[in-house]
């Protein structure tokens, strides 16, 4: 499932999909509609499938992710990559080991 929240005073574009996180920003009237948009095309792209799901993960918390649409295809659409360095090093300094996660979901059937 994906979610896409919409922090108004912050101007903040969220989108939520399978534990990767893709935010977008806009300041100006003309472009919160073209980010709102944005989102809502990329959840819409990604519920639909193929999609991956990339996460690194230190000490079960998501360290940085990364989403792309139909992967291997020719409309291959990537979401922006999202890392957390502090959640990272935290990670590191209590000895946790990094691990990647890839997640694969399969095209809906229509």
């Amino acid at each position: 499932m994906a979610a896409v929240y919409v922090h108004a005073g912050a101007e903040v574009y969220h989108l939520d999909f399978e534990g990767h996180t893709d935010t977008d920003f806009a300041y100006e009237d003309r472009d919160r509609i073209e980010a709102f948009q944005g989102r809502i095309d990329l959840a819409a792209a990604a519920t639909r499938g193929p999609t991956r799901v990339t996460l690194r993960l230190g000490g079960g918390v998501v360290v940085h992710s990364q989403l792309v649409v139909d992967p291997d295809g020719p409309n291959r659409l990537e979401g922006r990559t999202t890392s957390w360095p502090l959640r990272r090093l935290k990670a590191l300094l209590q000895g946790h080991r990094l691990v990647e996660r890839v997640i694969d979901l399969p095209a809906v059937q229509r």
